[in-house]
């Protein structure tokens, strides 16, 4: 099988900051954990799987193809950054229907397809009419879980998306994306949390000061650690 994501001596740097030191490793079709305290790397990482970034050394490659720079590639990936940057004036459809035409959806079906991914990340209708800046951070969640999905993308990234979601919101976002996955997406969820994903991915990658630590599954990783 494949790797979905594939990375060969990959660094990355800010000036004397080292981001990612020299890591390599794969990552399978499926549900994948990305897991380590603040200030480990994973956001540095999923920017540069996300193509937002551009390595500084090695090489890191997605369904076979560099993001940086590559459009075309880039359209088969979903993102869910971990800092809030919705438009507090917009109401969740608006926003959505604004980014379905950014991807260049069918005007035809965007409502619908916005009503649908609404209604998936289980953010209820009645708080439709509101503007977003009157949201807690859970239903933000919801809402960037919505964006990232909206095009039906292979690979789909999130950083740190259970955040500010109650005991019950955590579970709800875990079962849509283990249906996500067990109908074919590709999926990579980052944590600080190794618990909260344990129950989730089959398959963990443990990142601290830009190593990775352990790979593999529970078993293995617990054996390396």
């Amino acid at each position: 099988m494949n790797p979905v994501i594939q990375a060969r001596e990959l660094s990355r740097w800010y000036g004397m900051v080292m981001g990612l030191n020299n890591v390599s490793f794969d990552i399978a079709p499926g549900l994948t954990g990305l897991v380590g305290p603040n200030g480990a790397g994973k956001s540095t990482l999923i920017q540069v799987i996300t193509g937002q970034l551009q390595p500084s050394a090695g090489t890191l490659t997605v369904f076979g193809e560099v993001p940086w720079n590559n459009p075309a590639l880039q359209q088969r990936i979903g993102f869910c950054p971990e800092r809030e940057a919705l438009p507090k004036e917009l109401r969740p459809m608006d926003w959505l229907t604004g980014l379905a035409r950014l991807s260049g959806l069918d005007p035809a079906e965007i409502p619908g397809r916005c009503e649908a991914i609404l209604d998936k990340v289980k953010l209820s209708r009645e708080h439709w009419s509101k503007t977003m800046g009157q949201y807690s951070k859970g239903m933000k969640q919801r809402v960037k879980l919505a964006q990232g999905m909206l095009h039906e993308p292979d690979l789909l990234v999130l950083d740190e998306p259970m955040n500010g979601l109650d005991p019950m919101g955590r579970q709800e976002i875990a079962n849509l994306l283990a249906d996500l996955a067990a109908h074919g997406a590709s999926i990579l969820i980052s944590s600080h949390i190794l618990a909260e994903l344990e129950s989730l991915c089959r398959n963990i990658i443990i990142l601290n000061w830009g190593r990775i630590l352990a790979s593999g599954s529970q078993r293995e990783i617990r054996g390396d650690l």
